[in-house]
């Protein structure tokens, strides 16, 4: 099944995560749906068009959905498309690949600034909600690289993780403040889940059933806490990455360095988190330019006078 065959593909040949392997079979799967065909039917699948294809990418906007998610939905169609044709050697409509990505409107990314970050963190309460927040904003890393840090990690203050792409990086634990927080969780609140549900584990950060984090709990938590912010609701685990990336650039860190640090494939992904702050802005429009300059000005003027 061709299906099948392009699964395998990516996660064989282009080390592609199990979890967006789900996400690409979700969307062809909706799409194939959509003009009642099935995306395990081969026949099916060979049939579609470029036409068909941005039919259905103006009914996700016709439904409301963003234009990143249309995007995203195209990159997958084109993905799979592309495979059939170069590796398949299947004829499909070439134009699909000439389809364009729908532009949408620049939206200015949250992240916050150092000051900020030290004040988010300090609005806290939750003994475990501080410690994974502190831990995020002063590593760099991924939710899904957090909850699987050991205790052992942390005690041996570093670990190796596995990020994107199966691509191994070693973070560091050695901060200060970072250890204080999670001591602090650990001998409070950690302690007495373990107690409460007699469960065994390595696991640095657990929920209160002793189980690993979920997601989308944490997510929530860290709404819920960033109320006073600006665009607080749009708080998440990336955003707080995206704060470390952007405040260790602004700091003058080499880009090279930052981007081994968060695992990024290249600078040029590390660079998309370069910002300015507000505050640099206006010193730069601000600064004075040299007197001689100046100067040089007083005296055309008073000439054209």
């Amino acid at each position: 099944m061709l299906l099948e065959n392009f699964k395998k593909y990516k996660i064989n040949l282009e080390n592609i995560s199990s979890k967006s392997i789900e996400q690409y079979e979700k969307d062809l799967t909706r799409m194939l749906e959509y003009f009642g065909k099935s995306v395990y039917n081969d026949k099916d699948v060979i049939s579609i068009t470029a036409s068909d294809v941005k039919v259905y990418i103006e009914h996700l906007a016709v439904s409301g959905k963003e234009p990143t998610t249309r995007n995203k939905c195209l990159a997958i169609v084109k993905s799979f498309y592309k495979y059939l044709y170069s590796e398949e050697d299947i004829e499909v409509d070439n134009k699909i690949f000439l389809i364009k990505r729908a532009k949408g409107k620049h939206k200015e990314s949250l992240w916050l600034e150092q000051d900020e970050v030290n004040n988010y963190i300090k609005s806290i309460h939750c003994p475990r909600t501080k410690a994974m927040v502190e831990m995020l904003c002063y590593t760099g890393m991924r939710y899904s690289e957090l909850i699987n840090i050991t205790l052992d990690d942390f005690f041996n203050g570093k670990a190796i993780i596995t990020g994107k792409g199966n691509k191994e990086r070693q973070v560091y634990f050695g901060n200060s403040e970072l250890q204080s927080m999670v001591y602090d969780y650990i001998l409070k609140k950690r302690k007495k889940i373990i107690e409460r549900t007699k469960k065994e584990t390595n696991l640095l950060f657990i929920n209160n059933n002793g189980n690993k984090m979920i997601a989308q709990n944490f997510i929530r938590t860290l709404k819920d806490n960033a109320r006073d912010l600006d665009r607080g609701n749009e708080m998440s685990p990336h955003k707080l990455r995206h704060s470390f990336i952007t405040n260790a650039l602004l700091n003058g860190e080499p880009i090279s360095v930052v981007r081994d640090a968060v695992g990024h494939s290249s600078i040029s992904v590390t660079n998309n988190y370069a910002h300015s702050t507000k505050k640099s802005i206006e010193k730069l429009m601000n600064k004075d330019r040299k007197e001689e300059c100046l100067e040089d000005d007083r005296r055309l003027f008073q000439l054209n006078w």
